[in-house]
């Protein structure tokens, strides 16, 4: 199927059995970032085969509209486990991503709200983490949709100033990590109610 934003014009492709065919789903826009809204039905006319070729253009699965996305990046077995628990009994669809190109490529072709990092990830130094860099360079339109927590062996959890620093929302010690549940659940309160009162802020002043 030949999906086109109607927004930006970007085109790219997803498997036909991938959308439901009595559901409206929306997906994110690889390119501006904006919905789209998908019918079965509607694109039906647009349908087109899916190579190999087309394999880093496309989704690998697809979520309902309103549904929370999380983003794992986290290599060591146990840890990733204990992650995913967790993120799952927040209410999210979780994803893990098997590499750091894995990661990057997801993260280009879906707006996670919640992307859990290790930032040693695949054995990187702290320093060198792509994946960070490539959430530091986000316009901050979009940065500020995506909350980033940072699995640390340096930072205690909740070390604002290092959070702050290092342009994630929230850290998160390794050696408190049975515990990342109650940690995500104080962090995303905080940063609801934050957002809450600067989009009213936004608006008020005529700038949203």
């Amino acid at each position: 199927m030949k999906i086109i934003c109607q927004h930006c014009n970007a085109q790219f492709k997803m498997s036909d059995e991938k959308v439901p065919k009595d559901k409206t789903i929306t997906i994110t826009c690889p390119k501006c970032k904006k919905p789209i809204p998908i019918n079965a039905k509607d694109n039906a006319s647009n349908t087109t085969p899916v190579s190999e070729t087309d394999a880093e253009s496309s989704l690998d699965d697809i979520i309902e509209e309103g549904v929370q996305t999380a983003l794992i990046c986290e290599h060591i077995p146990t840890h990733r486990e204990i992650i995913h628990k967790a993120i799952r009994s927040l209410g999210y669809h979780v994803t893990e991503a098997i590499s750091i190109r894995d990661a990057l490529t997801k993260m280009r072709f879906r707006l996670f709200n919640l992307i859990i990092l290790d930032e040693r990830y695949e054995g990187k130094k702290f320093e060198e983490n792509d994946i960070l860099s490539y959430i530091q360079k986000l316009p901050m339109a979009i940065r500020r949709r995506i909350f980033v927590a940072l699995i640390t062996d340096q930072f205690r959890t909740f070390d604002a100033m290092n959070a702050y620093h290092n342009s994630v929302n929230m850290t998160v010690s390794r050696s408190q990590l049975k515990e990342i549940d109650k940690a995500l659940r104080k962090g995303l309160s905080d940063y609801d109610k934050f957002y809450h009162v600067f989009k009213e802020s936004l608006h008020k002043s005529g700038l949203n």
